[in-house]
């Protein structure tokens, strides 16, 4: 059986799509300690130049949402967006799915999943977060 290749990350710095699944990005720096999202070569907290990568757990808990009624380059409206904690400590701001057990809630534990974006050679992968019934630590 052929695997398809993993498709083209939205951006570099921040996603990689691996076997069906994406891993988030980022930095932390040796100088202060401050977790970054995406990736920086310096630290935005101290402006170190020691940093080192990270990959994500992928696991957070909702900060805040809201509906999007103005579609974007890629995504179409009317979406839920809203900002997640990661388990590591970065606020992002990403797209945000729900599901019928688990309603949107502050402290919603949620997961990274794939979210595919255009069509054919233009599609890109990146991310959004779904609602965990597995919990922030899963």
């Amino acid at each position: 059986m052929e695997t398809m290749p993993d498709p083209k990350p939205l951006r570099t710095d921040a996603v990689l799509p691996v076997e069906g699944r994406v891993v988030l990005l980022g930095s932390r720096c040796r100088e202060c300690g401050q977790v970054l999202f995406p990736r920086y070569a310096t630290c935005l907290a101290c402006d170190g130049a020691s940093v080192e990568a990270l990959e994500f757990a992928g696991t957070a808990t909702l900060v805040s949402w809201t509906r999007v009624h103005m579609p974007t380059m890629r995504m179409q409206a009317p979406f839920d967006a809203g900002y997640v904690r990661l388990t590591e400590g970065p606020l992002i701001y990403a797209p945000v799915r729900a599901a019928p057990a688990a309603p949107f809630r502050v402290d919603l534990p949620m997961r990274v999943v794939p979210l595919m974006l255009g069509e054919g050679d233009d599609a890109v992968c990146g991310y959004q977060f779904a609602a965990s019934s597995e919990g922030p630590h899963a």
